[in-house]
């Protein structure tokens, strides 16, 4: 999950493949939140044939790279700053329910 964070706030294209581990789960999960599906495999063929696409593409490449950089100026995930206005609204909320 951090990883595939750091990656993409980057700028970065990061590869996700369905798995039973947790950071597989994370990235795929971050990616489909994203609209990435792209990027997004169900095996090692696919991911495979996903990597040598990109790699052998450089138009394919910077169209994902823009898309990317304009996921992190536009998405909620990226946004810092309103996910913490929110999570402090969410504990005064709690804090609030359990006085009462």
């Amino acid at each position: 999950g951090t990883m595939t964070n750091l990656a993409l706030k980057s700028g970065l294209p990061i590869l996700g493949i369905y798995g039973n581990s947790f950071s597989s789960r994370m990235t795929v999960s971050i990616l489909n939140s994203l609209g990435l599906k792209e990027l997004i495999s169900n095996n090692k063929e696919e991911y495979e044939k996903i990597a040598i696409n990109l790699s052998g593409n450089k138009k394919d490449l910077k169209s994902l790279k823009d898309k990317i950089t304009s996921l992190n100026l536009s998405s909620p995930y990226f946004n810092s700053k309103n996910y913490c206005l929110n999570l402090e609204r969410n504990f005064k909320m709690i804090v609030k329910n359990f006085q009462n």
